[in-house]
């Protein structure tokens, strides 16, 4: 999970009493301005594929496409398959925690546990996008029972995924799991969490880490389907190699968090990673808000991992975060939102309530209708 730093707006004032009025009428406006999308200057292929008889396709403002029908993911964290209410888009991370939980964890066990819990969605109607994070650049054997996961003094090293023989043991691992993962629920394949956080040394120029990027989608695609692959990063703080690979991907999942409706400093991060991905893709991409809800500002003392990320408090507080989504230029939001073990689960009631609404924003032409 991923904080907005603060900052500090410096004004230089030239006339001082016509920009102080300009300044106010601003901040009024920003409350409710119309999204910052550079919008596509020439017409751009579309990206499309086949997967297990489904067709998809992302058109240009940035939505995806499933059979004919708009897709827009609205769910969370603590979605379970069966729910009531509506929220049938679930999440599920293929990573290291499962093995860290239960030491005596097998990996054949782990495998037989994401395919029943995929059959699980499908057959409730469900749609999933699914994580893969069960193979890094520090890690790339994957999982075994009793592993440990450390990360390295320094940060993880991006260009690590240039290294041949990382790449080799990254693509055994993902086609060891190909498998477990292919169901005809599963709408995404989201590669890593928020990898702009790694260290990306500059010896290899952005471009080139796109194209190494590149690679790993079409090996997902190769191994699991011809589906959408996306990158996901938090925030747009060494973001540039990221993007730039999900420019080359199917699209772009962003970790950003409100402290409330009106939080200026997330809408701009929102739209300044769409205007990135639009200024590097060559062809259509999807954009869509792979961990997001409510956030405090960091250093407060927090009692648990949920008061860190706590839910709405309320169905307008919600509405609010949502309908600032929906004006950044989203199209789909997953919750970061509490477990059904938590005691804050009931935030998911409003969600489910406010899913028609915000799907028909989200939905509409360029994202533009006033929520």
């Amino acid at each position: 999970m991923w904080r907005l730093p603060s900052t500090l707006t410096v004004v230089v004032a030239l006339l001082i009493e016509p920009i102080l009025c300009i300044n106010v009428m601003a901040q009024e406006q920003s409350r409710e301005r119309a999204p910052l999308l550079a919008g596509p200057k020439t017409t751009l292929p579309r990206a499309s594929g086949e997967y297990l008889g489904q067709k998809w396709s992302i058109d240009e403002n940035h939505m995806m496409w499933w059979d004919g029908k708009p897709y827009v993911p609205f769910g969370g964290f603590g979605t379970d398959p069966g729910r009531k209410g509506g929220l049938t888009t679930h999440n599920r991370w293929i990573d290291f925690d499962p093995f860290i939980k239960d030491p005596k964890l097998t990996r054949e066990q782990h495998k037989q546990q994401i395919a029943r819990q995929l059959k699980q969605i499908e057959e409730a109607g469900g749609t999933c996008i699914v994580q893969f994070s069960m193979a890094e650049p520090h890690v790339p054997k994957g999982p075994t029972a009793g592993v440990r996961w450390d990360e390295p003094r320094g940060g993880i090293d991006a260009s690590r995924l240039a290294d041949p023989d990382v790449k080799r043991e990254i693509f055994k691992v993902w086609a060891d799991y190909a498998p477990a993962v292919q169901n005809r629920c599963v709408r995404t394949v989201v590669l890593w969490n928020e990898i702009n956080v790694w260290r990306w040394p500059d010896h290899i120029p952005v471009e080139k880490y796109a194209a190494i990027l590149g690679e790993y989608v079409r090996e997902v695609k190769r191994l699991v389907g011809d589906l959408p692959v996306c990158l996901k990063c938090a925030g747009t703080w060494n973001a540039d190699a990221v993007i730039a690979g999900a420019a080359v991907a199917d699209g772009l999942g962003f970790d950003v968090f409100f402290d409330d409706a009106h939080d200026a400093r997330a809408s701009r991060e929102v739209e300044r990673a769409l205007q990135m991905l639009e200024s590097r893709q060559k062809k259509t991409t999807w954009f869509f808000i792979a961990e997001g809800g409510r956030g405090i500002p960091e250093g407060r003392p927090v009692a648990e991992y949920w008061d860190r990320w706590p839910p709405f408090r309320s169905k307008e507080e919600a509405a609010g975060i949502l309908r600032a989504y929906v004006r950044a230029g989203a199209k789909g939001f997953i919750y970061n939102g509490p477990c059904s073990q938590s005691r804050y689960h009931d935030s998911y009631r409003w969600l489910a309530e406010l899913r028609p609404h915000i799907l028909s924003l989200m939905q509409s032409p360029k994202g533009k209708a006033e929520p």
